[in-house]
């Protein structure tokens, strides 16, 4: 078979009448699976992999570009053959959340970050270590699901510092996006408004 397959075999309404079952493939390297569970897995040239909850939510993402639930992971390293992992510039093992322990050689991706279907309002305080008084509050609205009152992971902290313009605030207070990285001095407390949803 040439690069590119024949779009009739994996249309739009091929998936949703249920016609397209196991693998797939539009390109050579844009190829995915519809698994027995229902969900759909879908390689995005081997920089992203992305896992949807449904065929629907497959293509909400791909055919319409539209909001979907889904996970996803990012291609952000390599592991050679003795298990050591050569990380990309700006990433790294606490950054990406990464677990090491698959030590056979290949490429090294992300912990999934959620998205939803569903546009979710947040509220982020961004907190001092020394202190249990919030700096500042910030809303915000985001398809990007945060699940945890007390967010730990360093990448997700940096998203949101540049997502909510949180540096004047943390520059008054000597912080800075280092100091996030080594998860030092401060942390950022989100909550979900349980009544408030679009």
């Amino acid at each position: 078979m040439d690069n590119i397959i024949q779009k009739d075999v994996f249309s739009k309404e091929a998936f949703l009448a249920g016609n397209v079952k196991g693998e797939f493939a539009f390109w050579a390297n844009l190829t995915g699976s519809v698994l027995e569970d229902g969900k759909v897995y879908y390689d995005e040239e081997g920089l992203l992999q992305f896992t949807f909850d449904t065929v629907a939510d497959f293509v909400a993402h791909y055919f319409d570009s539209e909001p979907a639930n889904y996970d996803v992971c990012s291609f952000v390293g390599e592991r050679s053959d003795e298990g050591v992992i050569t990380f990309f510039e700006g990433h790294s093992m606490e950054l990406d959340g990464v677990d090491d322990e698959d030590d056979d050689g290949g490429a090294v991706y992300s912990a999934p970050v959620r998205y939803s279907s569903k546009l979710e309002i947040y509220i982020a305080m961004l907190e001092l270590a020394e202190s249990p008084d919030s700096v500042a509050p910030y809303i915000f609205k985001s398809h990007r699901v945060y699940q945890t009152a007390n967010l730990a992971t360093c990448r997700d902290k940096l998203f949101l510092i540049d997502e909510l313009d949180m540096k004047p605030q943390m520059q008054a207070f000597d912080l800075d996006t280092k100091t996030c990285e080594l998860g030092e001095e401060f942390y950022i407390e989100i909550h979900t408004p349980v009544t408030t949803r679009l």
